[in-house]
């Protein structure tokens, strides 16, 4: 990682069985609910499953200290084997492709042109230029 701000995601893969044993409370379901509450509190927005994306762009120093600030807040995840792995990525944009298995997508198949259902059929043929 540059040490130049960029956004960031967070990616955790926690062992539930070493959750189980180290999570302080009753149920150790409320585990993931406190990470989640720690990462809002600290600049970040639930993605997917267990993964964060920064609000703002970071240093990557500042990961470090968040850790450390993690590490201090919710102890448990120190205990033995309950990381299984925790990734950190630099963020560029972002894009949704959840658009594509939400409409109504026509392909012809004599020449795979791709149209959206209600979509202009000039900006169809501009869209297909852009990616054929």
């Amino acid at each position: 990682m540059k040490n130049e701000k960029s956004k960031k995601s967070i990616n955790f893969d926690l062992n539930d069985k070493a959750v189980q044993a180290a999570y302080p409370k009753p149920s150790y379901k409320h585990a993931w609910d406190d990470i989640s509450k720690f990462m809002h509190n600290n600049g970040f927005e639930h993605r997917l499953y267990s993964g964060y994306n920064s609000i703002e762009p970071m240093l990557e120093s500042d990961i470090y200290l968040l850790v450390d600030k993690m590490k201090l807040a919710l102890p448990w995840l120190m205990q033995k084997d309950v990381i299984r792995e925790i990734d950190v990525a630099n963020i560029g944009d972002r894009l949704s492709l959840k658009g594509f298995f939400t409409e109504e997508v026509l392909i012809q198949e004599n020449d795979m042109n791709v149209s959206h259902a209600n979509e202009p059929e000039q900006e169809t043929k501009k869209k297909n230029e852009i990616y054929l």
